[in-house]
């Protein structure tokens, strides 16, 4: 367990340990996950879930199938199949593993308390007037670290109804989330902690005085940051006026998904055509590395150079924003119908369950999900492990 809490650590760190000489090797926190789920998963019970086993197969059927009906170049397609269907994968392995309550307790503990030691930089940074949008320290960025905090308040209240940590321990570690959000001010982690805590507030049956609590401190929260939000929204608001919805590259890629729907009776372009990383990869080549080269889609519906993104600036080393939201890429590339299937298979996990057994999981997944409409999250590796994978642990295994 300490080895697999550490390697947690190093997840959350990884990015910021350059500044201290740490190689930074690319895909490096994908195995990080790899390496964790391992552990977890290396001589337990395996107990597959037929239904979510064959939702997998007739997803991988129909990816196959609109493979060979679109044109996408094969390295793209290989590159966006695996980090598109790792979350879920993530999730099906995790759904299929037998681990005892207490493994589930002492994991979960273990999670919270480095998601918790991992943020305390950022409260001694911005009690010294660090701008927290800026400066995220331990975290990747001010969204990852956003929202790993509201995962955490989710985890806590798990963990509170399963008596496994104190009353006073539980408010501790919302203080600490509640702090960061609001001093962030970012707007989604307050929408996703009202949405959140107000389905849990009605789907639960356990005790829902850290629940009120809770609600006590997102509202408190809301009041002491709403000339900030306000702010931002006005920011929004402005870009969006300057720009105009031709040049504003999140809404740009949301009406190029459904302008792709509609000219694919719903089918979508294809994985590693649109909005994900095999879409702007050329080839990889020992030589040459990879060599950058935006998908024809992106030319054929006139966003190639959007935002200030070309295949030119990627390959000089520059740094893009057509892998800036979730969304977008899910209903182009794989179409409505390609979402639906999709999102059988998470579905299927939670079909005949107990309300008491999905209230926990369902708002892990619903929290990502919710920041995959203005972020990537879903497909990051620490998102991976903390929404998809421990959804699915406490699925399966959780006893209440």
């Amino acid at each position: 367990m300490i080895v697999i809490i550490g390697l947690i650590a190093l997840l959350i760190s990884y990015d910021k340990l350059g500044y201290f000489g740490f190689p930074q090797v690319v895909g490096i926190k994908h195995v990080i996950v790899c390496a964790i789920i391992f552990l977890i998963a290396f001589n337990k019970q395996k107990l597959v879930n037929v239904r979510v086993f064959s939702a997998f197969l007739i997803l991988f059927a129909y990816l196959t199938i609109q493979f060979y009906f679109v044109e996408v170049r094969i390295t793209s397609f290989i590159i966006s199949f695996l980090f598109t269907l790792f979350p879920f994968v993530a999730f099906f392995i995790a759904s299929s593993i037998v681990v005892s309550h207490q493994f589930i307790l002492r994991l979960t503990k273990g999670l919270c308390l480095v998601m918790v030691l991992c943020a305390l930089p950022a409260i001694v940074g911005a009690l010294l007037g660090n701008e927290l949008r800026v400066f995220s320290w331990m975290y990747r960025e001010a969204g990852a670290l956003g929202s790993a905090m509201v995962i955490l308040c989710i985890l806590t209240y798990f963990l509170f109804t399963q008596k496994a940590i104190s009353y006073k321990t539980a408010l501790i570690y919302l203080s600490v989330a509640m702090f960061i959000i609001a001093v962030s001010g970012l707007k989604k982690n307050f929408v996703s902690l009202i949405i959140v805590f107000s389905l849990m507030a009605y789907m639960s049956d356990f005790n829902k005085q850290l629940l009120r609590r809770a609600m006590v401190m997102i509202f408190i929260g809301f009041v002491f940051t709403f000339g900030t939000l306000l702010d931002n929204v006005q920011d929004n608001i402005d870009y969006f006026n300057n720009v105009g919805a031709d040049g504003h590259i999140r809404v740009a890629m949301y009406v190029t998904a459904f302008r792709i729907n509609a000219d694919t009776f719903l089918f979508g372009s294809g994985l590693g055509s649109f909005g994900s990383l095999g879409a702007l990869i050329g080839s990889i080549t020992p030589g040459q590395g990879i060599v950058y080269e935006l998908s024809p889609i992106y030319t054929e519906y006139g966003i190639s150079n959007i935002g200030g993104n070309s295949s030119a600036k990627l390959n000089m080393g520059e740094s893009g924003t057509l892998l800036d939201t979730y969304w977008p890429h899910i209903i182009g590339e794989l179409g409505v119908v390609g979402f639906l299937l999709l999102m059988n298979v998470i579905l299927q996990a939670f079909r005949n369950r107990p309300k008491a057994t999905i209230v926990i999981p369902a708002m892990l997944l619903l929290s990502v999900f919710l920041d995959g409409f203005t972020l990537i999250l879903p497909e990051t590796p620490l998102f991976i492990f903390i929404s998809f994978f421990m959804s699915g642990l406490i699925l399966r295994n959780a006893k209440y």
